[in-house]
């Protein structure tokens, strides 16, 4: 079957419809595919071209995106023996979530298969697939990704090649979004403890901008005295900050609130302590984390901006 279209998206999910609308608002030609076919009428409406079958699919374009549940459900679509056939030769971006172990097997299947192979994760919500500062990890052999950073451009302006290793990709994606995980939870929970003090939730949420703009300092700081190797204490010591543990968790319990997320921080900051690094930065808690991995300025293999 000849090549119809400039790209194909298999699952359309919310994300995966994003993904689709996107290509398709960027002036793409798109092939799309779900199991289940009502799915794909509002897109076909917006001019895709719907598939009958995956193999038909990924047949139509020289470059698949898969975005569907997670890696199990990728890997039963490439069990069908015509899909995988129809594959090769073709390049195949994966942008299910899944972990290191996943996306390194998929990489050698798709090796095996005769597929170029790049492992992806998407730095934000449905919403904002095809805005110009949504980032999009992708990682693989470097030549594959520059040969359709084009057309994928159209998913996040942003995008960032991380390496040459597909599974470096799902490690640091999980790691971002360790960091949102844990953000958003304090945010909740400190809105609950001002919310046992009368603060309606809007004026807490206004309160704490200044607070935001803190925390990316903060951070910014702390990630360069890491990579520098300088923990000295000469911004806020582990000790200085523990001394204030008490009230904080006081002001909790007082009101019946739970506190997991600041507990699980002071908790952290403790370890510090207790390991002998009471006087240095707050990024000593990095030190206790993965005392045998150390931070670096750079990753082994530059990311590229495209």
């Amino acid at each position: 079957m000849p090549e119809e279209t400039d790209v194909t998206v298999l699952g359309l999910g919310n994300m995966g419809s994003a993904l689709a609308r996107a290509f398709l608002d960027h002036g793409q030609s798109v092939t799309v595919w779900n199991r289940s076919e009502a799915r794909t009428a509002a897109l076909t409406k917006a001019g895709a071209k719907a598939a009958k079958s995956s193999s038909s699919a990924v047949a139509a374009s020289p470059l698949t995106v898969a975005c569907v549940l997670d890696y199990p459900a990728t890997n039963s679509i490439l069990a069908e023996a015509q899909t995988a056939a129809a594959l090769r030769g073709r390049t195949l971006v994966q942008l299910a979530t899944g972990n290191a172990k996943e996306a390194r097997e998929l990489s050698a299947w798709a090796q095996t298969h005769g597929v170029d192979y790049l492992d992806g994760g998407i730095m934000g919500f449905p919403p904002d697939i095809g805005k110009a500062d949504t980032e999009i990890l992708y990682a693989g052999a470097p030549t594959v990704f520059d040969t359709h950073a084009a057309t994928l451009k159209s998913l996040a302006g942003a995008q960032r090649h991380v390496g040459h290793d597909p599974g470096n990709v799902s490690t640091v994606y999980l790691a971002i979004w360790v960091f949102y995980y844990g953000a958003q939870g304090a945010f909740l929970e400190g809105a609950a403890l001002a919310a046992s003090a009368g603060m309606p939730i809007l004026e807490y949420l206004a309160l704490t901008a200044p607070m935001f703009a803190r925390l990316s300092e903060g951070n910014r700081v702390a990630a360069q005295r890491l990579a520098e190797g300088r923990l000295d204490g000469a911004e806020v010591s582990v000790d200085l900050m523990l001394a204030g543990a008490d009230s904080v968790m006081d002001a909790f319990e007082s009101v019946g609130i739970s506190h997991e997320i600041v507990k699980g921080y002071f908790a952290l900051l403790a370890r510090a302590r207790d390991a002998g690094l009471g006087a240095k930065d707050l990024a000593s808690i990095f030190e206790v984390l993965a005392p045998a991995v150390r931070p670096s300025s750079r990753m082994s293999a530059p990311g590229q901006n495209r």
